[in-house]
Order: structure tokens, then sequence, then C-alpha cells
């Protein structure tokens, strides 16, 4: 089968010569006693189907190689392998059997809600954010028409488009981008909140329709995205449950989160746990509670906490005292999209590690003439920081108990604690942190004169849109010991 090369060769195949009789065989003797001879045009031929072989399925002729049709039959049991792959029917196409590899891999599609008062409806203030705006990535992360978030009774449309951030840019934009980019998956955002409105307003049943406008928007994104997984749902939302002193917004929030993930599974057919990503309350002193930790109006915040310990669908992103406000409550948009970026920060560590906490207090311990708290969710090592939140008595903390005592040193013990030395330990000792502390209205919420604290940890991570850190800074806590 191999070309001759042995120096009777010619260059060029010569003419067939016309054939005799019908096809045969060979033998020894014919009817006239003489044997059967192949003569040039048959090993030409067998030649030529040799090299047409090697040809058609790409394998290069090695004169020195007798392994030829092994590498053939190689080639051909790999190609009959690949066709018992899985098929489909698909009637989109002439020939409707279809292999997988006829199908190129489709993304998975995240979506996310988002519900609550105003502060869920975006910024305030129209400040330029141009790092989610003009849209981005719009082939990739979308929202329904004609916005992120609609504040009040409005309705959403259906329609999936490009998300696009409005004058009032919400959470949304900044932390889709982030989905996207780090877990490669398309992604939808769409909300609907209404300002002012306490729980009682918006829950299920509640009388502005809102919780049932959310339904409908998950409704709406099913049927856009057959395949779609709902991933989270945010909650900006507490203020004015906090100017109502409504003492069960724990419990509250716990059903809320309840409610959604029976509803949303029903509607998407899916069983998987939804988590629900709430961030805390700051502006008890925006609505002038300056009452320091005597003070038990507003309890939103500790409410918002307790929801978190509590509930294992809850997660407290943060706190809020660190971002820039417009008046007494609302974020800027510049607060909105730094917010986002903790909202995305704390959903891939619950989408990646299965678990997330804030920097929170985990343990109190009286030593002597101190209190040694511990906290979770440090990362690095706890730092004060008076830079990037306005200096404070005592770096925000707080102590109360019944001989009157009061806190002389605060300080930083190890990576995980901060030590509290005080006066002396009486009966009934309350330790706060950023608690009724702020200076109270309006002007000293912009000025970054609220409720703060300077405790913060070492996180190295970095927003996307400039150096700065994403330091998780410590919730808001009032605890009875």
């Amino acid at each position: 089968m191999h070309p001759l090369r042995n120096g009777s060769q010619a260059t060029t195949r010569p003419a067939v010569k016309p054939v005799s009789g019908s096809p045969g065989w060979f033998t020894e003797s014919g009817d006239d006693n003489k044997p059967s001879f192949p003569g040039a045009d048959w090993f030409n031929h067998v030649i030529a189907e040799f090299t047409n072989m090697l040809l058609a399925l790409g394998i290069e002729f090695d004169p020195n190689s007798d392994a030829h049709l092994q590498m053939a039959f190689e080639h051909v049991n790999q190609e009959i392998a690949g066709l018992n792959q899985p098929e489909v029917m698909d009637f989109n196409f002439t020939q409707p059997w279809r292999k997988l590899t006829d199908y190129s891999q489709i993304k998975e599609t995240w979506a996310f809600l988002e519900t609550g008062q105003s502060l869920a409806g975006g910024g305030v203030g129209n400040d330029p954010t141009p790092e989610v705006k003009p849209a981005i990535y719009p082939d990739s992360i979308k929202m329904l028409s004609p916005q992120p978030v609609i504040d009040g009774l409005a309705q959403m449309g259906t329609t999936l488009e490009a998300l696009e951030e409005s004058s009032r840019v919400t959470i949304g934009a900044s932390w889709m981008q982030g989905v996207y980019e780090k877990k490669g998956v398309d992604c939808i955002f769409s909300g609907q909140a209404y300002g002012g409105q306490p729980y009682s307003a918006i829950k299920k049943g509640g009388s502005t329709g809102i919780y049932e406008r959310c339904l409908q928007q998950v409704s709406a994104v099913k049927a856009a995205k057959p395949q779609v997984k709902y991933k989270g749902v945010a909650i900006i939302h507490g203020e004015q449950d906090g100017i109502n002193n409504n003492v069960n917004y724990d419990a509250n929030v716990i059903e809320w989160a309840t409610n959604l993930n029976t509803d949303i599974k029903a509607l998407t057919l899916n069983n998987t746990n939804i988590p629900i990503l709430l961030c805390q309350t700051a502006t008890a002193g925006g609505y002038n509670n300056i009452g320091g930790i005597d003070e038990l109006t507003f309890p939103t915040p500790l409410l918002q906490l307790k929801a978190h310990k509590s509930s294992s669908l809850i997660n407290l992103v943060c706190s809020k005292y660190h971002l820039s406000y417009y008046d007494h409550s609302h974020l800027t948009n510049h607060g909105q999209v730094i917010l986002g970026e903790y909202y995305e920060k704390a959903f891939l560590a619950i989408e990646n590690n299965g678990a997330w906490s804030p920097l929170m207090p985990s343990q109190f311990e009286v030593v002597g003439n101190t209190i040694v708290i511990s906290f979770a969710g440090v990362v690095g090592s706890l730092a004060f920081d008076e830079t990037l939140v306005k200096p404070i008595s005592n770096k925000g903390f707080s102590y109360k108990d019944d001989a009157g005592n009061t806190i002389s040193s605060v300080t930083i013990n190890g990576s995980n604690q901060v030590v509290l030395g005080l006066t002396g330990v009486g009966l009934n000792p309350v330790v706060a942190y950023a608690y009724h502390n702020g200076s109270g209205g309006g002007a000293n919420q912009i000025a970054g004169l609220g409720d703060r604290g300077n405790l913060r940890d070492s996180d190295p991570t970095t927003s996307k849109y400039s150096s700065s850190k994403l330091y998780n800074w410590c919730v808001i806590f009032r605890e009875e010991l």
C-alpha cells in the first residue's frame, strides 16, 4: 500500500489501461494454466486507495511506519464514540435529531429583587455616578423596564432591558457588576419600594400592595427567562418602624423573609433557600433620637441585628454610618453605589462559603474593672479609624450600670477584641456602640456627625471604582450583660 520508492517508480501515475473481463480473484492457474498477475494498474489502485484514506482522515504518511491503518481505525473509533453522546429532538431544525455539541454553552441567569422604603428606591441629590452610568455590560446585566426599582405604586414593565440607573441610583448596578465579573453569570435586578411606609403597609397582604407588585416582577422575570434562578433579595427598610417604635420589627423581618422565600420558590419552581440581605439603619440621630445608651426609642437597628442572629435566612450586610448622606436619612447616589459593593461582598460570601457575618460582637466578658468584647466577622485585624469616620467620644462605645460607672479607656486587644476600661463594674451593666450617640438633625447627618463609631477591620477588599477599601465597620449594638 505504500507508494513505490525503489527507484523504478514513475513520478506521475500512468493512465489506466482498459479492463478485461468481469471482476475476479487471483489464481495460480487459469483456464489456460497460467497464473494471474496484478499489473501496475492494480498496485496503483491500492496505493491510491491508501493515500486517499490518509488524506481524508488527516493522517500524515510516514514511509518508515507500519501503523497507518491502526491510526486510521483509532480515528474512526473516536468519531463513532462521539456519536454515542446524548441527543435531543429539536424541531427548530430541519433535521430535528441534534447532538448536545450542536449547542453552544448557555450562561446561567441569576435574578435579584429589592424592596423596602425610600432608601431602596435609590440615592437622593442627583450627584453624578459615572462609574455605573451609562449601563454596564448591557447584554448581560438586565432590569425590567423602565428602571431598576420603582419607589411608589407605579407598575413595573415586563420587558427586560439593559440595567440603566436613573437619577436616583440604586445598589443594583454596582452589585450586579461584581456578581457578573466574579461568577460569569447573566444578572437581572428589579424591585419595588414605597417611601415612608412601615412593614405593616408593605408586607404580604399589606395596604399598599408593594409585596404583591414584587411577586409580579418575579413572574415577569420568570416568563422572560424560564431557567432563571433567584439568588437574593435585598431589603433596605426600617426608618418608619423606628419612628413608630416598633418593638416587634425583628419578628416582622423574619416573617418577611419567610414569605418571600415561600412565594418566590413557588413562582420559580425552585426549592433552594433565597438569602435575604438587609442593611442596618444608622439614622436614629437624623430623626433626633440622641438620648444615648439610656434611650430605648427607634429600636430598628438593634432589632435588625437580632433578626440576623435569629434566622438563617437573614443576613445583615452592614450598618451605614460610614456612607455619605444627602439629608437626615437618605444616602447620596455615591453612597448607594458603595452600599451595592457591600451587598456584593456579603452575597458572594454566602454564595461561595455558605455564610456571612458582619463585624459584630460575639462575646462579652467582665474581667475586673474591664469588659472584654470579642468580635465575629473580622477580616484581618481590628482598627480604630478617625479619618474615614469622624472622631467621637470613646470611639463610639458607651457604658452604664446602676453604680454610675463610666468608660476610662478603649483599646484593641489582639486581632478581634476591644477592651473597655471602666471606673468600676456595677449591677446591670449595659454596653453600646454607635447607638443614639449622634449630634442629631439633617445637617449633622450630612456632615458625618450622626450615630457612629470608629471601629473597623482591615479587610483588603477594594472598591471596583477607586482605591478605597471596603472595610467592615462594626454594626450598631446595645447589649445588657
